[in-house]
């Protein structure tokens, strides 16, 4: 294994160029033998997936992954790691611990379901006959009363059906790179621009379900139904996941929620799109339904507050040690898989990408931070409070921030950068790139990306950055859905991916001029 692992680091320093200073080389050269033959990449992401699974802001696994994390960082001489509270966050900490359905009849046959994030439970295996609610855009519920005590209520469209006729896995062609470094519209008229400037609007879309969901629910409770199954988004005989607002005890307001212990509420099973649909068509003919479910959660009472995992590796330039490097990625996950490609494997790529900086131990002028995000999946809640306490635009610490590189794309190989429409930053990532080309990285597109950690940053006007990567099966399998797992993971590419990481973080920190700022906010 020993010999494997440092014939293949050969490969990889073989084909290192011989540009740049001399001190740049071995830099470059070090890191990547750490990474290459000593790397902990597979195993830190086989623990944050297999041992903590599904990780939901504030649920019992998310704590114990970020303690996990805070760990890992001590161990490696990161300084000072800790949990870093931001709030307000008044949801309770949510464990999902069983999920059961099956049609009783006409015919048995087992339905593929998750529990809607932050739903109360059953209390028990509960049978009723099914009830599909149409209500057509209207609110009236009026027709529905008296019918649906001890019943299972559907609601809700069905997902589009569709066939995958292109492969389910792919990695990006010489031709889609170059249409990302030369897209045909200016950035800022690029397609990928709604993503940014609509990824804050989260909360006005939950607004908007809340008032739709909150009459039904309490309508649904006066009527005594047992719970509600909702076609979920997931293909395949896969759950899509996510939490409905129908499902518990929650409003939002603004961009925090607030918690509503009276708030009247029912269990929600989200379904896979072919329970769905043969439900759907059985309940349209005219036929009975029976469905059996249970739901078993445990809902601890909000703490009021939630976490980032933070830490650093301080700089040695005392003119430049304030100044900072942040690397970073979202550990929270929905409550289906393992949270692996999206996004527990990055997490891993960039605490892999600390431990290497402190192992090769080389020096470093400004400090890098990691920081390892909650609240993604509720619309980026954990980055966005982190910049508000700490980049105030203006203040002396928004000026000091040299970069923020974000990790959020899936588990595929990096294969460049999106410069956010900051050309500045695209010529000075072309330049870093050049010994990292033989890995795969080659692409500045000038377009911007959006709707994940590093558009907060972006957004105030930060130097803020997200990876471009191979999709393999993010958006084709994975991305929130119940096939979220280490085995849609390539180790090969991980490992890589940190080495990449590690050098770009070694080159912000020792550049001698930070990254330009964007010429203007989004």
């Amino acid at each position: 294994m020993r010999a494997a692992r440092t014939a293949a680091f050969l490969v990889l320093l073989g084909t290192l160029p011989a540009r740049g200073q001399e001190v740049d080389a071995r830099a470059m050269a070090a890191i990547r033998e750490e990474g290459s033959t000593r790397s902990q990449v597979i195993a830190l992401a086989q623990a944050l997936t297999d041992r903590f699974g599904a990780r939901v802001t504030n649920s019992s696994s998310f704590h114990a992954a970020s303690d996990w994390a805070v760990t890992r960082l001590r161990e490696w001489g990161v300084q000072d790691p800790r949990r870093e509270h931001w709030g307000p966050w008044s949801r309770a900490g949510w464990t999902q611990e069983l999920e059961f359905a099956r049609v009783v009849s006409p015919s048995a046959f087992p339905l593929q379901v998750t529990g809607s994030a932050w739903s109360i439970g059953t209390h028990g295996r509960m049978r009723g006959q099914v009830v599909r609610m149409q209500l057509a855009g209207s609110q009236d519920l009026s027709p529905w009363r008296g019918r649906l005590a001890g019943r299972w209520v559907m609601l809700g469209p069905l997902a589009p059906s569709r066939l995958h006729f292109e492969p389910g896995a792919t990695r990006l062609s010489a031709d889609a790179l170059a249409a990302l470094e030369h897209p045909r519209a200016r950035p800022r008229e690029d397609a990928s621009v709604w993503a940014s400037e609509s990824a804050m609007t989260v909360s006005d879309v939950v607004r908007s379900m809340v008032a739709r969901c909150t009459a039904i629910t309490e309508f649904l409770v006066r009527e005594r139904a047992i719970g509600l199954l909702v076609p979920s988004t997931g293909q395949a005989g896969l759950v899509g996941a996510g939490g409905s607002s129908c499902a518990s005890p929650f409003a939002e307001s603004g961009s925090a929620p607030e918690y509503q212990p009276g708030k009247p509420t029912i269990p929600v099973l989200l379904l896979a799109s072919e329970g769905a649909g043969r439900l759907d068509r059985l309940l349209a003919s005219g036929t009975r339904v029976v469905v059996e479910g249970e739901l078993g959660v445990t809902l601890v009472p909000p703490l009021g507050y939630s976490t980032n995992v933070v830490g650093e590796i301080p700089g040695r330039d005392t003119g430049k040690r304030g100044e900072v490097v942040m690397l970073g990625a979202h550990l929270d996950s929905w409550q289906v898989g393992t949270g692996a490609t999206d996004n527990g494997v990055n997490v891993a790529v960039v605490l892999e990408a600390m431990r290497i900086l402190r192992a090769v131990g080389l020096p470093m002028r400004r400090t890098v931070r990691v920081a390892l995000w909650s609240g993604e999946e509720q619309g980026l809640l954990g980055s966005s409070a982190y910049v508000k306490a700490h980049f105030a635009p203006g203040s002396p610490e928004a000026g000091r921030l040299a970069l923020y590189l974000n990790l959020d794309n899936g588990a595929g190989a990096i294969r460049g950068l999106y410069a956010q429409g900051n050309s500045a930053a695209g010529d000075i990532f072309r330049q870093w790139m050049v010994p990292l080309r033989d890995l795969g990285m080659t692409t500045v597109s000038p377009s911007r990306t959006g709707a994940t950690d590093h558009v907060p940053f972006d957004r105030a006007g930060l130097p803020g950055f997200q990876f471009i990567q191979d999709p393999l099966e993010y958006w084709t399998l994975t991305h929130h859905t119940s096939a979220d797992s280490w085995e849609r993971a390539v180790p090969t590419d991980l490992v890589r991916n940190a080495i990449i990481l590690a050098s770009l973080a070694y080159d912000a920190a020792n550049a001698d001029e930070m990254i330009a700022r964007p010429t203007a906010s989004p």
